[in-house]
């Protein structure tokens, strides 16, 4: 697993100018930019700020992180950049109603960047949203209404609530790995994503492999799901 960048989770305004890099206190280190918020394992390398993390722990202490859930790969709208008033060009402001939340593209963009994607259920409409990746644990505030530019993003169900340990079940996932490797690489590749909890059939045939949780050998999904997934979000036909 490589080590997760934080700069994305970072902020870019100079009048807050402690939350433009990550920080490090006790066990933990941290980045945020006001609206969104991470931890993970203490890094050597990230200096100590002990001013804003207790108030960055105390966030985190809202939600209840028992409730994250692997979520599906989703395809999201492409940003679009406008220019403003003063004749600076940047990214239009665009919200997304993704799972039930209502949150901006831009961080729908930063989770998805994520391997193993887990998102959790916030208090209330208002409340942070958690997520969490591997070792990192985080919370989004959601928008408080849809932008002027919005979309509602049709989703897969959430995958159910105790998977195999390590193994997401979304075809839509297969199908981004089977997007960058051909048909004989994708064993390997899901092999270094999940590991001893897959199983492979008939290796020599690609498009027959089936891939079974190694827990009482149930069948997942087949090669060919995955590539009618991608086809279908690369919208050809089934």
């Amino acid at each position: 697993m490589s080590t997760i960048d934080l700069r994305p989770f970072c902020g870019h305004d100079f009048t807050r100018p402690m939350l433009m890099k990550p920080w490090s206190r006790g066990d933990h280190t941290y980045a945020a930019d006001g609206a969104i918020l991470v931890r993970v394992p203490r890094r050597a390398e990230v200096e100590e700020n002990s001013d804003i993390a207790s108030l960055a722990e105390a966030r985190l202490a809202e939600c209840d992180f028992s409730t994250l859930r692997p979520v599906a790969l989703v395809r999201l709208p492409a940003p679009l950049c406008e220019e403003d008033e003063d004749g600076y060009v940047g990214p239009a402001p665009t919200s997304v109603r993704l799972f039930g939340h209502l949150i901006q593209l831009r961080y729908a963009q930063i989770l998805f960047s994520l391997d193993d994607l887990r998102i959790g259920a916030p208090r209330d409409a208002v409340s942070p949203i958690p997520f969490g990746s591997h070792d990192l644990l985080g919370v989004l505030m959601p928008c408080g209404r849809p932008m002027a530019r919005h979309f509602d993003i049709e989703t897969p169900a959430t995958v159910a609530a105790a998977p195999p340990a390590g193994l997401l079940g979304a075809a839509e996932k297969l199908a981004a790995i089977a997007d960058a490797y051909d048909a004989n690489d994708l064993e390997d590749e899901a092999r270094k994503r999940w590991g001893a909890n897959l199983e492979f059939l008939n290796p020599r045939a690609p498009e027959d492999i089936e891939l079974y949780a190694s827990r009482g050998g149930r069948r997942l999904l087949t090669l060919q799901d995955c590539m009618d997934a991608r086809a279908a979000l690369r919208g050809g036909a089934r």
